[in-house]
């Protein structure tokens, strides 16, 4: 019979820094640890509330725009609350965020895109921070016969909501029938921009993503639809596109 390992009780200094932490996650329900200083504990609360919120704002301008200031500090203050962060580094607190979004019951005055706005915006956010650098670009005359990658600065995204439209004035109830396709991406600026595709496009993109070192006709072939009436018309056209990106 398999027996538990026994668990050695915790220090008097782990078991202060526990109910420490546990407080200032959830001052309002969770008592003050003995012998410490009601005034010196409020700072610590306030200081550690105000850098998340500023962050996540930061993080996220366009939710935050969203909502009234009283519901943005509400939802900030559940994730500080219920959600464990398993980062140190304050700027992969965003994708955290997410990670507490998708897993929280979303409440009925909340938009229905709240999630798929939080990762398109945290896509440019994780762009423009990246240390990757720009590749340099395949001449034409070599683009037939070069193994394809795509971009480390670059992501093919789908949505069902137009994520990298709305704003205050536009906040759509439904999604529409046909899905956002975007090619999210830093150009040699450093600035984040965005491609709106077609599907076949966004398809194209993803198979390289998902499966770099292929030639271009490879991954057009496999695109190509079965039955269609001129296949190497097909290829041409697709060749084209993948010249323009």
């Amino acid at each position: 019979m398999d027996v538990a390992p026994i668990q050695p009780p915790k220090s008097p200094l782990a078991q202060t820094q526990e109910d420490f932490t546990r407080y200032l996650r959830n001052p309002t329900s969770v008592p003050m640890p003995k012998g410490l200083d009601p005034r010196r504990m409020g700072v610590y609360q306030e200081l550690v509330y105000e850098n998340i919120l500023s962050l996540l704002s930061g993080f996220f301008p366009v939710m935050d725009s969203l909502f009234t200031e009283k519901k943005w500090r509400e939802l900030i203050a559940e994730f500080i609350r219920e959600f464990k962060a398993e980062t140190p580094y304050f700027p992969k607190l965003g994708e955290e965020f997410i990670f507490f979004l998708s897993g929280r019951k979303q409440q009925d005055d909340e938009p229905p895109f709240l999630i798929e706005l939080a990762h398109y915006e945290w896509i440019e956010l994780e762009l423009y921070m990246s240390e990757e650098a720009l590749p340099a670009p395949i001449p034409d005359k070599k683009l037939s016969e070069t193994g394809l990658s795509l971009s480390p600065l670059a992501t093919p995204l789908c949505y069902y909501f137009p994520v990298h439209r709305i704003s205050k004035e536009y906040q759509p109830l439904t999604p529409p029938e046909e899905p956002s396709y975007l090619l999210v991406f830093r150009d040699d600026e450093d600035q984040v921009r965005f491609f709106e595709l077609q599907g076949l496009n966004y398809q194209l993109l993803v198979q390289i993503f998902q499966s770099p070192g292929a030639r271009a006709d490879e991954y057009l072939q496999v695109l190509c639809p079965k039955g269609y009436s001129d296949p190497q018309a097909f290829i041409q056209q697709g060749m084209a596109l993948i010249s323009d990106f």
